[in-house]
């Protein structure tokens, strides 16, 4: 399902207990986005920018990537 958290600290609370509920089993992935409240405006329009990252942890050890291909959109 979708949750939405309002702090940084109930975001990093909801990752823990999703993945010590996953322990074991399949559902070991999450897709996390943070909201900006007062974006940048371009000639008076919102824009985002989307690039992809990803953290790995096998074996205890924690590794992170990120692609170098993005998009811009307005």
């Amino acid at each position: 399902g979708i949750s939405i958290e309002k702090t940084f600290a109930d975001a990093e609370a909801r990752i823990k207990h999703h993945f010590d509920k996953a322990s074991g089993s399949s559902r070991n992935s999450l897709i996390v986005q943070k909201y900006i409240d007062k974006p940048l405006l371009i000639h008076k329009r919102k824009f985002d920018i989307r690039v992809f990252g990803m953290l790995t942890s096998v074996g205890g050890n924690m590794r992170g990537y990120f692609y170098t291909d993005g998009y811009l959109r307005t």
